[in-house]
């Protein structure tokens, strides 16, 4: 019988320790991101995440610091054409990122460094019809940073 409490338990631990590390997994990170689908609109918000992400952005951002308090978004390309950005934001300034890759696992293509960078700007509220040349059967992320702390939609 104590063998049958003990393997409880240590059943119990496993599954509660693996529901505590897959909690942590959000849209403001790269392996959390939300899959957009064309011709919709989403509201979201930044989660006010503190800190400074050290891999700043998996190493594609040299030349300043990246906050932690990111949105990931991923869509991908039936065909060529162009994207159409509208962003509308009411408060606090933010950064955008885009990068693109062609076997639909953007984050690995990002941490081993093979996804390409393709536009980046600092917005100072929204970003009003920005337009991207996109290709066919490509997987691109947007990744908006704002400052650590801040929570806005």
């Amino acid at each position: 019988m104590k063998n049958a409490s003990a393997f409880l338990f240590i059943l119990f631990t496993s599954l509660f320790t693996m529901k505590s590390q897959a909690q942590d997994v959000g849209y403001y990170k790269c392996y959390g991101g939300i899959s957009l689908s064309p011709n919709n609109f989403y509201s979201l918000a930044f989660q006010g995440k503190r800190g400074i992400d050290k891999k700043a952005l998996y190493g594609y951002e040299k030349t300043e610091e990246v906050s932690k308090n990111q949105i990931w978004l991923f869509f991908d390309t039936p065909s060529s054409g162009l994207m159409k950005l509208n962003i509308q934001k009411t408060k606090a300034s933010f950064h955008i990122y885009i990068f693109k890759e062609k076997n639909g696992m953007l984050c690995d293509e990002l941490a081993s460094g093979n996804a390409k960078f393709i536009f980046s700007e600092q917005s100072t509220k929204d970003l009003n019809s920005e337009f991207i040349f996109v290709e066919e059967s490509l997987r691109y992320g947007v990744v908006l940073v704002a400052k650590e702390g801040i929570k806005d939609s």
